[in-house]
């Protein structure tokens, strides 16, 4: 991990910054550091090695409001850390914390849990009619989603489609970013991101944004900056307890389902010239 430079304001007032191997812990990091940073960054520093598993579990968005700074500072602080942004922080403590061992196995029991956490979803219905009017209503509609939510997206594609909808993604980040800026007051742009904070999704949205279009955010958690971009954004609880879990057994089930529910909802302004339920009867053919 390459470490990034850290320009001290005050040279005289503040000590160097120590250097740190790459392969340093991030509570050895926060140790090392912690004196050297700046009065603010020092409280979140401090708040983190004091809390470092309620941390993980934490937004930068979180923890600012814990320690009484701004976000931007936790953000910072993470940096100066060494690493680029708060995630990578929260998934570098989360690799120190000892994971416990879920001895529950087989099909049935992970398809039980599954089942489980979609039955505790809440989820503002209002707010899925309203966006599933926003696609139906669509010129056309760019999805973008990408790590572990692109097959989120692909599906979706897929899936409005099926119905009707003119929807596109692009795998390549520069021609997504493109087609968003192409965008018109017509169009609407549905970003998937569990976490919120992809930043080539968060570019492409943005971009969507300025261009008129009306961004709709598919995500985990609240307080992130693809909702402070978005027009409309259904919160979606993850499916574990934590963000430990998130990581070593991730999971887009609940969003998969939102999909599913939005695609459901969806009906075209315009009748297809061909019925669907024809063109897949065709493709069935021996």
């Amino acid at each position: 991990m390459n470490l990034e430079r850290h320009s001290i304001m005050n040279e005289s007032s503040q000590p160097q910054r120590p250097f740190l191997p790459a392969d340093l812990p991030a509570s050895a990091r926060l140790a090392a550091t912690a004196r050297s940073l700046k009065p603010n960054q020092y409280k979140v520093a401090q708040f983190a090695m004091e809390n470092l598993e309620m941390v993980v579990d934490m937004t930068a968005q979180e923890v600012s409001e814990k320690v009484g700074v701004g976000r931007a500072t936790v953000v910072r602080t993470a940096q100066a850390l060494g690493y680029d942004g708060f995630p990578q922080f929260r998934v570098a403590l989360a690799r120190e914390i000892p994971q416990a061992q879920n001895h529950a196995e087989g099909i049935a029991a992970a398809a039980a849990a599954v089942a489980a956490n979609l039955q505790c979803l809440v989820i503002d219905e209002e707010e899925v009619d309203r966006i599933a009017g926003l696609l139906s209503r669509a010129h056309n509609v760019l999805v973008v989603a990408h790590g572990m939510s692109a097959p989120l997206g692909t599906t979706l594609v897929a899936r409005l489609v099926s119905v009707g909808i003119s929807a596109m993604m692009h795998a390549d980040h520069t021609t997504a970013d493109i087609a968003a800026a192409g965008l018109s007051k017509d169009s609407v742009c549905v970003a998937i991101s569990g976490s919120g904070v992809n930043k080539p999704t968060l570019r492409t949205a943005a971009f969507a944004h300025k261009a008129g279009a009306k961004v709709v955010a598919l995500t985990s958690f609240s307080s992130t900056p693809l909702i402070e971009i978005a027009h409309h954004s259904l919160i979606v609880p993850k499916a574990y307890s934590s963000f430990r879990d998130e990581i070593y057994h991730a999971s887009r089930v609940e969003l998969l389902f939102i999909c599913e529910q939005l695609a459901a909802r969806t009906t075209p302004s315009t009748s297809l010239k061909t019925d669907p339920i024809d063109i897949v009867s065709e493709g069935l053919r021996e």
